[in-house]
Parts: structure tokens; C-alpha cells; sequence
């Protein structure tokens, strides 16, 4: 009765938002979690904050090098629920809630089975790295909403070419790619797939259509980050790619020197193994089949290449940088999957064969528990730094890494200042946050050593409290 009832719950679009809505912020209100984590992080609720006071007519002063899609929705909601975090983090969580839908009503348009919907919860509701995504402050979420629901109208599309369709293809990898700049390598094949065949039709209206779709989604873009030709065409990372960076795990750039356990094109894999998406994808491989791989599965997996290849050319690895594309495996592995536990079911025991599903269910929960708590105690330390500040009184304050952070609990004046990318004139009692430990592993040769020197060369330092996780307060003293 309960599997049933379980069944009828999520099997359906209108009960599977909602269930996943208020999971989601029952989540974040449990875990008094803001969904703040990660500088980028911190600056879209920076400049979400920056775009609602623009709207109150106060002006527009500042650049921002992202898109601005994220930001703006979340000032919008501002403007209705006042500022804060929460509004970002609640369209995150909507992201994640609609996402799971668009990716069960693709399922269920290419299958039958029942299984669809417990395999949907072990491979993306609970997925780790989808579940965290969903209630961080990023547009990774939002950008995800995008992409699969790009891959359900496509898959409509392929099924009845019609203009209806075509215009909700141009409307969706619009907004993906004004979400996230890189996210349309994914989205390119199937829409250049779509256009082809819109063309055949000599349908014209359509591809009008579809290019004023563009046009209307870019005009945020436009007016408020005017500078989007050179935030793509400066951005420092792009400037560093290489095909030789495929092949290499360690990296040194603006961001400090960093070594990794992989080479970038085995990370890119991690989609496949790696536990905070955990699903055993890889068993999967060996019960795949020619017919697995139609017209559809063929065109999401040209978008994966493509996107891979920008990805693992860059001299970075984040595990979040791999979301956009977690979602065409999951959609391409499900008739692999259902071969694989036909097989598991013909070769064990009834009650063994009973626990694998619950089991692997409390291993995804272990493993987004383990990751989740790693960003909260972040968090934690975020809010705590910018208390003791605010409670110290200091004036002038300097640090490195999580100044972007620990400035979002503070007031304009009592702002930390970057470390990171600008060279500063010190003064006496001037305040240095700094973690010894990452400096000597991540911040050596850099702008961070070059400040530091700069301080010690005119001034002594009295280290005046302790902090967690290894940060120190300093302070500098005029040299006797």
C-alpha cells in the first residue's frame, strides 16, 4: 500500500514539485543553511542586492563579468520579500524541484516501466552534487532547469516537429545560456538539430520567431551588464585553456596554485564513479545496447563532448562544473540500468534483491550528508569571522579567500579587504585575517605573498586571537 501511494506521489509532475519544493526548504531551514558558500556564491547575492537598489532608482554603478539572469530574478524577489539570501536559495530549490520534473516526464515519454521513478530518486532527486546544487546559492540550479527542460521539448520536437515546440526549444536554451555562458556547448547540437529541420519545413515564422526569443532574453544582459562581449572574451580562465591541460593535474593562476589527485580527463569520468553523484553508472556500460542510443541520445551526447572538451581544457576542476551534463547520462543509462538489475534480480535472493534499492537509497543520503556538512560548517565560519569583526570593532581589515564571504554579514564600512588581487599601502593597526596553512599550500607567488611582504616590511605583526579552521587575527604594529 505504501509503495503504491508512494508511487502515485512522485510518479506525477504536480505532486513531484511540491513534495521536492518543501523538501527542499524544510532542508535549508533544518540546517539553518542560507545557501551561501563559495565566493562566487556570495557575489551573485552581492549583485542580486546591487540590481534591487538599482530598481528603487538609486543607480547602477557596478559591472558584473556573469551573466545576470540568477541575479536579477533573485533582486526581483527582493523587491517583494525584502533582501536576503533566501531568495536566491528559493529559486535554487524551485530549479532543483522543476529539473526532477522535466526529467521525469522525459523518462516517462521514452518508457514504461514503473521503475522510473525510483530510478529518477537514486540517480538525480538524491544524487549529492544535484541535491547540494539545489540548495546552494548559485546559478548552476537554474541554469540545470533550463537544459532538461531544452532535452524535453527536443525530444517532443524529434517526436512532431512543430512550431510550438521549436519556440519553447528557443525560449529554454535562451535562458540556459544567459543562466550560464558555458552550459550552450551542451544545447548547441540539438538546437542547430532543430533549426535544420524548421528550416526544412521552410518554416520562417518560426525561426523569426525564435530569433526575437533571443533578442528579448538578452536584453537584461544588455542593459545591465553591457560588457558581456568582454566578460566572455577576457575571462582569464578561457585565456588559459589547452589541450595539454586534459593531461595535467597540476595548475597554477590567479586563483594560487593547486594540485589535484587526477589529470582533467580522467576528472571529467567523475560524472561516472565519483560519489557525490553516486549511481553505479559504470556496471551499467556493460548491458547497453545498440538500440539504446536513437537520434536523441546521439545528439544530448555530442552536446556532453562538446561542453567536455571546453571543461577539460581549463586549469581548474570543480565538480559542479560537471552538473550540466550529469543529467544526459542519466536519461541515456536508464535502459542500461533496468538490464542491470533484471540481471542483479535473476541472480540473488528475493531479500537481498529487496535491500539493494533501500541500500543504495541510505548511501546516497550518507554521501550527500558528508558533503553537505563540509559546506555548512563553511558557511558557519563565514558568519562567525564576520561576528567577531563586527563585535572587535576593527577598522581596516585584510584577508584572503573568504573576504567575498565574510563581507556579505557585513555593513559597507567594515569590509574585508582582498589580499587576493590588489597590492595595498598598509597602516598601523591594520587587521590581517590569514590561514597560514593554505598560504604555504595555495598562496606563495602570488599577490597574497607580495601584500604580506609589503606589511612585514614596515610594520611588526601581534597576533591577537585565534580563530577555527586555522585563521589567525593579526595586527600591525609600527616597527620599533
Amino acid at each position: 500500500m505504501f509503495q503504491k501511494s508512494f508511487e502515485h506521489l512522485l510518479l506525477k509532475p504536480k505532486h513531484l514539485f511540491p513534495v521536492l519544493l518543501l523538501f527542499g526548504i524544510g532542508l535549508a531551514y533544518i540546517a539553518n543553511f542560507n545557501g551561501l558558500y563559495g565566493q562566487d556564491s556570495h557575489e551573485y547575492f552581492r549583485y542580486s542586492a546591487v540590481l534591487s537598489d538599482y530598481f528603487k532608482h538609486e543607480g547602477l554603478n557596478e559591472n558584473f563579468y556573469w551573466t545576470v539572469l540568477y541575479p536579477l530574478f533573485g533582486s526581483l524577489l527582493n523587491l517583494i520579500f525584502g533582501q536576503g539570501p533566501f531568495n536566491l536559495q528559493l529559486i535554487s530549490i524551485a530549479s532543483y524541484a522543476g529539473a526532477s520534473v522535466f526529467m521525469l516526464q522525459t523518462l516517462k515519454d521514452r518508457n514504461t516501466e514503473k521503475s522510473i521513478v525510483y530510478y529518477l530518486l537514486l540517480t538525480f532527486i538524491l544524487s549529492p552534487n544535484i541535491l547540494k546544487s539545489g540548495l546552494q546559492v548559485m546559478s548552476e540550479p537554474l541554469a540545470l532547469l533550463f537544459i532538461v527542460s531544452s532535452f524535453y521539448f527536443y525530444q517532443r520536437f524529434l517526436k512532431d516537429p512543430n512550431e510550438k515546440d521549436f519556440i519553447l526549444i528557443s525560449v529554454t536554451v535562451s535562458l540556459a545560456f544567459f543562466t550560464r555562458y558555458a552550459v550552450i556547448l551542451v544545447l548547441l547540437p540539438l538546437a542547430i538539430h532543430s533549426l535544420h529541420i524548421i528550416f526544412r519545413q521552410k518554416n520562417y515564422r518560426a525561426i523569426f520567431l525564435g530569433l526575437v526569443i533571443l533578442i528579448i532574453v538578452s536584453l537584461p544582459e544588455y542593459f545591465l551588464s553591457p560588457q558581456i562581449t568582454e566578460s566572455i572574451t577576457s575571462n582569464y580562465f578561457l585565456g588559459e585553456w589547452s589541450v595539454n591541460n586534459l593531461f595535467s593535474k597540476e595548475f597554477r593562476t590567479i586563483d594560487g596554485e593547486h594540485t589535484f589527485r587526477y589529470p582533467n580527463i580522467v576528472f571529467l569520468s567523475s560524472v561516472i564513479w565519483h560519489p557525490v553523484f553516486f549511481f553505479p553508472f559504470f556496471p551499467s556500460c556493460f548491458f547497453y545496447k545498440k538500440e539504446d542510443f536513437r537520434l536523441f541520445e546521439r545528439i544530448l551526447l555530442l552536446g556532453v563532448l562538446s561542453y567536455c572538451i571546453l571543461i577539460g581544457g581549463l586549469p581548474f576542476q570543480n565538480l559542479r562544473m560537471l552538473l550540466p551534463i550529469y543529467p544526459v547520462l542519466v536519461i541515456c543509462n536508464y535502459p542500461a540500468t533496468l538490464r542491470l538489475f533484471n540481471f542483479i534480480e535473476s541472480k540473488v535472493q528475493k531479500r537481498i534483491r529487496n535491500l539493494i534499492p533501500k541500500g543504495l537509497v541510505l548511501l546516497q543520503l550518507s554521501f550527500f550528508a558528508y558533503l553537505f556538512i563540509i559546506f555548512i560548517n563553511r558557511n558557519y565560519l563565514e558568519k562567525r569571522i564576520a561576528t567577531h569583526i563586527k563585535t572587535a570593532g576593527y577598522s581596516r581589515v585584510f584577508s584572503h579567500d573568504i573576504d567575498v564571504g565574510v563581507n556579505s554579514y557585513l555593513t559597507k564600512d567594515q569590509k574585508v579587504k582582498n589580499l587576493i588581487t590588489d597590492l595595498h599601502n598598509f597602516q598601523n593597526d591594520d587587521i590581517l585575517i590569514l590561514n597560514l596553512e593554505q598560504y604555504e599550500r595555495i598562496w606563495h607567488n602570488s599577490n597574497v605573498e607580495s601584500n604580506l611582504l609589503e606589511a612585514l616590511e614596515m610594520h611588526d605583526t601581534l597576533r591577537l586571537v585565534s580563530l577555527e579552521s586555522n585563521w589567525v587575527v593579526f595586527k600591525l604594529n609600527k616597527r620599533r
